[in-house]
C-alpha cells in the first residue's frame, strides 16, 4: 500500500512551510559549505518524512557522487559511492540540465529503464524523487529523496519543498563556495612544478653543485628494503601489467575524484612505484607527472599491509626532510592505501594529501574507495 503525504506528515502545510522558511535562514547564518549541505540533507529528510536524503555531485564525465546524505538507521547509508548510470548519461543528463524534475511513485511500476528499476534496486528505493541543482545554468547536481520502505506517492508540496531547497543551494553561495574551494586548491599546486624548478635551479647556480638530501635513519631503513628481499619481482609483476607511461584512463580519474572530493582533500593520486621514480597513474589537483622514488612517502607504504596514514608530516620522522613536506607544496597530511596483485605484491597506491594537518580518520573509507 502507497504512503500518502497525508499519512507521512504530521505537520499541516503551512507549518511545514513555515519550518522550510527557518531552515533557509539558518542555512544564510552558516559560513562552512561541507556543513550546509549535510545540514540541508538532513533538514529536507524530516521535513519529508522519507528514508534516505542525498545530494548527488554530477561529475564532468556524467557519472556521479553521492556527495552528502541523511538516511535513516535501518537503510544502507551510500555516502561516497561513485554511482556509474549509462541511463543518466544517456537520457537524464540533458532534462536534468533543463530544469526537470522526475517523481517515481513505485520503481516496480510503470514504464522505467530496467537499468535504472536495477540501480534503484541496488539501494533499496521504492519511489524516488529528483530536482537538479543548477549554478549559473548549469547542471552542478541533483537533490534526490529516496522512499525505502515502501512506494509513495509524491505530492506536489514534496516536489516544491525539494526544487526551493537545489534552488537555494545552487543560487546561494554554497556550490559558489565548494567551486572555489575546489579551483583554490588545484590553483596551489599547479604553481608547484614551476616554484621547485625555480627553486632548485637558484640552488644549483648559487652552490654549483646538485641539490642533495640526508634522509632520517626511519627512511634509510625503507631505501634499503626497497632495494632488497623481493623488490626485483615486484617489479617484474609492475612491467608485466604494461601500465607504466601509459595515457589517462577515465577509470583511474574517477577513483581519484571520487577520493578527493570523498575525502575532503585538494590532492588524489593513483601511483605505481617504479624503480627509481614514482610515477602517477592519475592526478586529481597536481600537475606533476612524476617524482623522485627516494626519499618517498609512497615508497613506504608499498611495504605496508594497511592504509599507510600521517596526520603531521612536520612531526613524523618518516616525512619531515621528503621535498613535498619542505619544499613549496607544503604537504602536511598524507595517507595511502597500497594496490596489491592477486599474488600479494604491492605495485603502488591510492593516496590523498593535504596541505593541512588532519587527526579525522581517513584510513577506512580510504581502504573502502
Amino acid at each position: 500500500m502507497e504512503m500518502s503525504t497525508q499519512q507521512a506528515f504530521y505537520w499541516s502545510s503551512e507549518k511545514i512551510i513555515e519550518k522550510f522558511s527557518k531552515i533557509a535562514l539558518q542555512i544564510n547564518d552558516f559560513t562552512n559549505w561541507e556543513i550546509i549541505l549535510q545540514f540541508a540533507v538532513a533538514e529536507t529528510r524530516v521535513l519529508l518524512q522519507t528514508d534516505r536524503v542525498i545530494i548527488y555531485r554530477v561529475l564532468p564525465d556524467g557519472d556521479g557522487v553521492v556527495f552528502a546524505e541523511s538516511v535513516g538507521s535501518q537503510w544502507p547509508p551510500i555516502l561516497g559511492q561513485l554511482i556509474y548510470d549509462p541511463c543518466f548519461k544517456a537520457t537524464w543528463i540533458e532534462r536534468y540540465s533543463l530544469g526537470q524534475t522526475t517523481a517515481i511513485s513505485d520503481t516496480h511500476a510503470g514504464n522505467i529503464q530496467a537499468c535504472y528499476v536495477e540501480l534503484l534496486d541496488r539501494l533499496q528505493v521504492r519511489a524516488n524523487l529528483v530536482v537538479p541543482i543548477l549554478n549559473e545554468g548549469n547542471l552542478w547536481g541533483l537533490l534526490m529523496a529516496h522512499h525505502c520502505r515502501s512506494p509513495r506517492s509524491w505530492q506536489s508540496l514534496d516536489v516544491q519543498l525539494l526544487q526551493k531547497m537545489a534552488i537555494k543551494l545552487g543560487n546561494g553561495s554554497v556550490v559558489d563556495e565548494e567551486e572555489r574551494h575546489q579551483q583554490l586548491h588545484q590553483s596551489e599546486v599547479k604553481l608547484y612544478p614551476r616554484t621547485l624548478e625555480l627553486q632548485e635551479t637558484e640552488t644549483d647556480i648559487i652552490e654549483n653543485k646538485p641539490v642533495e638530501m640526508t634522509l632520517p635513519k626511519s627512511e634509510q631503513q625503507y631505501s634499503t628494503i626497497n632495494h632488497s628481499g623481493n623488490e626485483s619481482e615486484r617489479l617484474e609483476r609492475l612491467r608485466r601489467y604494461e601500465i607504466l607511461d601509459t595515457p589517462p584512463d577515465g577509470a583511474f580519474d574517477r577513483i581519484t575524484a571520487i577520493a578527493a572530493r570523498f575525502l575532503r582533500v585538494p590532492i588524489a593520486l593513483v601511483t605505481l612505484v617504479d624503480r627509481d621514480r614514482i610515477w602517477f597513474k592519475s592526478r586529481y589537483g597536481l600537475d606533476v607527472e612524476q617524482i623522485d622514488r627516494e626519499p618517498g612517502l609512497c615508497a613506504s607504504a608499498i611495504w605496508q599491509d594497511d592504509v599507510y596514514e600521517i596526520p603531521n608530516t612536520l612531526e613524523d620522522p618518516r616525512t619531515i626532510a621528503h621535498p613535498l613536506v619542505s619544499g613549496p607544496l607544503g604537504l602536511r597530511f598524507y595517507a595511502a592505501a597500497p594496490l596489491k596483485t592477486h599474488d600479494g605484491y604491492n605495485l603502488g597506491t591510492l593516496c590523498i594529501i593535504d596541505r593541512h594537518v588532519s587527526f579525522r580518520q581517513k584510513k577506512k573509507p580510504l581502504y573502502a574507495i
